[in-house]
Formats: C-alpha cells, sequence, structure tokens
C-alpha cells in the first residue's frame, strides 16, 4: 500500500468529528485509514486547547519541509566501508561523492588514499 500524506480536508473532518465525539475507529473507517494514522495524527498535532486543523496542517508542511532539508549522512568512513565491500569503486567515484557530502570543493587523489591506509 503506498504511503499518502494526509490532506487538508482529512485533517478538518478528524478535527470536526472529533469535536463531535467521534472515536479514532469511527474516523479512521469514515476516512477510510487505518485508525493508529488517526490517533498518530491526533497525538502528534494536538496543542494545549486541543486537535485544530489549521494548525496541525502547518505542523505537517513543517516537517515535510525539514525533513527534506535535512543533508544525508555520509561520512568518510562510510565511504570507506563502501570501498572496502565493493573493489570495484573507482577512488575517484568515491572521491566525488565526499566532496558532496563535505563543504569542500574537491578531495585530492592523495589525501583520500592516505585516509583509507
Amino acid at each position: 500500500m503506498p504511503y499518502k500524506h494526509l490532506a487538508p480536508e482529512e485533517r478538518f473532518l478528524i478535527c470536526k468529528l472529533r469535536q463531535a465525539g467521534w472515536s479514532c475507529r469511527q474516523i479512521a473507517l469514515n476516512l477510510e485509514r487505518d485508525h493508529t494514522t488517526i490517533s498518530r495524527e491526533i497525538k502528534r498535532n494536538s496543542g494545549k486547547r486541543g486537535y485544530r486543523y489549521k494548525q496541525a496542517e502547518k505542523s505537517a508542511k513543517r516537517r515535510r519541509r525539514e525533513a527534506s532539508s535535512v543533508p544525508r549522512k555520509m561520512t568518510q568512513e562510510r565511504w570507506a566501508m563502501v570501498l572496502c565491500c565493493e573493489p570495484n569503486y573507482v577512488v575517484d567515484n568515491i572521491r566525488s561523492g565526499l566532496s558532496r557530502y563535505r563543504d569542500q570543493k574537491d578531495i585530492c587523489r592523495n589525501s583520500f588514499s592516505a585516509f583509507l591506509s
């Protein structure tokens, strides 16, 4: 089953149905979602004044934005492990990979080879 974010309309319905006294399972059946999705959504996005759909939507957008802006962590040690596990890797490919993950324009071949020694 493919992963799908909750739509703003679904968050609105969650808010209104919760105010009407519906349980998470009843809401989930109505929205054709799993009940754990609804309970997680309510738990994750409830503030001091309860679950509010506008606040929930804003928080969800912020979390998605922050998650996509986090750089993937690929350290020199991990690149060295890749080289050891896959000997067909060319040092230049690994060097270019390292330069993407470090704030350097280029890593010279000699310094990388020395690191592996």
